[in-house]
């Protein structure tokens, strides 16, 4: 999946074994360099489940880490940044999809178009 720089992506975790009132799970963001660009503390939203966001601002592959010491989670996630997203490229799609459709109802037989 492709993501748009500048634009939050947000970031849903199961802690191992569902684990509950985690105080050390962290997020930790690198941008296209490798360089750790942030370390961040997720937040419980419901029994064993994290939430936390970042937004890239380059273009590139931004890797995030997830950790917790104390119940041994490690992961990680690779996130492909561009100017554009997905969605974006099926509105535009779409659009042109629509005046495809509009001038084939505008052809008559003789093959000009009104």
């Amino acid at each position: 999946m492709i993501y748009k720089v500048d634009e939050a992506i947000i970031i849903y975790y199961l802690a191992l074994n569902k684990a509950i009132e985690l105080t050390d799970i962290t997020l930790k963001v690198y941008n296209p360099s490798d360089e750790l660009e942030d370390t961040l503390t997720m937040d419980e939203v419901a029994d064993g489940f994290y939430k936390k966001s970042f937004t890239p601002d380059v273009i590139g592959n931004w890797r995030i880490v997830i950790t917790s010491v104390s119940n041994g989670d490690y992961t990680s996630k690779t996130y492909k940044i561009n100017t554009y997203k997905l969605d974006d490229l099926k509105d535009q799609l779409d659009v042109i999809e629509g005046k495809i459709d509009s001038l084939e109802v505008s052809i008559k037989p003789g093959g000009y178009i009104v």
